[in-house]
């Protein structure tokens, strides 16, 4: 069983990318298995793990589909709503194409811009962690922006949030304090 087991985790590189290549690999390695007792399939969420899960189905019919617990924990309060700092993410996420802008935020502030991934949550926390730290000394990169006449429209947007001040520090603070244990979690798991 060890043997077929190793076989199964063969490096990605020696396979196709494709779900029925995977599948067929799989099949292959455990016809030595008790595959029909299988109770389970825990597996990354992309679209060719699925079409591998689900070409594989009839093997073991009342095995579960389980989505990996390191990328269901990344996904952690991406649901969290928070319309003012989503706004202003939005807005730095734009800004953050612009050499120029992000330029001017390590000028001041020594450090750079943190970056956004659709694939990672825990992307959206560290903006937000970042924005709420460096929060009192927003306005001037704003300021430089809009002397530099870089991202115009993203400026606007960026002073229309600062005008909501309390309301976008209030948010910033319960989406760090609340979601910092998670993100922790996930961190010290390895679930990045």
């Amino acid at each position: 069983m060890s043997e077929a087991f190793d076989k199964l985790a063969a490096p990605a590189t020696e396979l196709d990318r494709s779900g029925d290549m995977c599948s067929g690999h799989a099949a292959a390695v455990t016809v030595s298995l008790p595959f029909a007792h299988n109770i389970f399939d825990i597996f990354d969420r992309c679209t060719v793990n699925y079409a591998a899960f689900n070409s594989l189905h009839g093997l073991a019919p009342d095995s579960l589909p389980i989505g990996c617990i390191s990328h269901t924990s990344s996904h952690v309060g991406e649901k969290a709503e928070s319309p003012m700092v989503k706004s202003l993410l939005e807005s730095l996420n734009v800004a953050t194409h612009s050499v120029t802008a992000r330029q001017l935020f390590r000028t001041e502030y020594g450090e750079t811009i943190e970056g956004h991934s659709n694939i990672r949550w825990y992307c959206t926390f560290n903006q937000a962690k970042q924005q709420q730290r460096l929060y009192q000394h927003f306005g001037p990169w704003v300021q430089q922006l809009e002397v530099a006449g870089v991202v115009s429209q993203t400026v606007a947007k960026l002073r229309s949030a600062l005008l909501q001040s309390g309301t976008l520090q209030l948010e910033l603070l319960i989406m760090v304090d609340a979601f910092e244990p998670f993100v922790i979690a996930c961190y010290t798991f390895g679930f990045r």
